[in-house]
């Protein structure tokens, strides 16, 4: 782990922002009180996946227009929250901030590996979950780009909601359409609870290549759980943020919430939900025990059985 300057420290956190703390639902005070500020040896790097030009190289499938639409926001970096094994950014984004970076993108054709990546994360879901959706389930996506895993769920009286803050929204409704066994809804933009199409709850929802890009998980999941169902499932696949990709710019645009498997389970449990299963996969979506990925779901318990300190994650991962 590099240890950076005093200078570079002062630099990282601004003179009147808020120090850089652990996300607070993975190691919160006894007391109710702010969790420490974390010092220069927990600062990775500059985030240089959100700004410079790498992030024109970083992805054969994103176009960043201009050299100042990528400066919009300020500089922002990574780091490291050792007591709960996660990788963040800090300072936060804002709401406005995010928008302008999903308005400095678009998607010029669907990826190759996305038609056969949403078939496989269909099959792993319908593995687990078996007949336990109801007949009228609400079936959400966020971040459902084109649509095609939210389309696979498709089904006589089922209701699909997709909420995609991109520029793919002509191909999206076209997908979307031809789900004519169910009836589906694309909202423009981020993810919102109180949408009213959201009214009688949610019984699965999904996220694929979405989660790393909220800056707040902890918020997100907390809010995410208040509107699941009592035994709703939450399918989501995100990168497995090793140290090394973590701490080296080698893929992945507007990551700002970086969690290995550990971490990533524990703001899951911080939230209230409940491990169903994790894989590792490859490239190739493969199952593997190093993965490139992370492939999971979660289930909202009938009963609400409260968060679960991270120390307690101990026996899942031993078994």
């Amino acid at each position: 782990m590099p240890v950076f300057s005093a200078q570079l420290l002062l630099l990282a956190l601004g003179r009147n922002a808020d120090c850089a703390r652990c996300p607070a639902c993975l190691v919160p005070r006894a007391d109710g009180g702010n969790v420490s500020c974390l010092d220069s040896t927990s600062l990775v790097r500059v985030h240089k996946d959100i700004l410079g030009p790498k992030v024109q190289r970083m992805s054969r499938r994103v176009v960043v227009r201009s050299s100042r639409e990528r400066k919009l926001v300020g500089a922002r970096y990574i780091w490291y929250c050792k007591a709960a094994d996660v990788y963040f950014t800090h300072p936060p984004l804002s709401q406005t901030e995010l928008s302008t970076l999903y308005s400095t993108y678009h998607s010029q054709k669907v990826s190759e590996l996305a038609r056969p990546r949403a078939e496989k994360q269909f099959q792993y879901v319908r593995g687990l979950l078996g007949n336990r959706l109801p007949p009228n389930a609400t079936v959400v996506e966020a971040g459902c780009s084109w649509g095609l895993l939210l389309s696979t769920f498709a089904a006589p009286g089922r209701k699909l909601v997709c909420f995609e803050p991109g520029e793919s929204f002509s191909s999206t409704a076209a997908v979307l359409e031809r789900t004519s066994a169910s009836r589906s809804t694309l909202i423009p933009g981020f993810f919102d609870a109180n949408a009213q199409e959201l009214k009688n709850g949610i019984d699965l929802f999904l996220s694929s290549h979405m989660l790393e890009h909220i800056g707040d998980l902890c918020s997100f999941l907390a809010v995410l759980f208040e509107k699941m169902n009592p035994g709703g499932f939450v399918f989501s696949e995100v990168p497995n943020h090793s140290n090394a990709y973590a701490e080296e710019v080698i893929g992945g645009t507007f990551h700002l919430t970086l969690p290995t498997p550990r971490s990533f389970v524990a703001y899951f449990y911080a939230a209230g939900f409940r491990l169903v299963d994790l894989q590792l996969v490859d490239r190739s979506d493969n199952p593997a025990g190093n993965g490139f990925h992370m492939r999971s779901v979660f289930m909202k318990p009938l009963v609400h059985l409260g968060a679960v300190p991270l120390f307690d994650l101990n026996g899942i991962f031993s078994s």
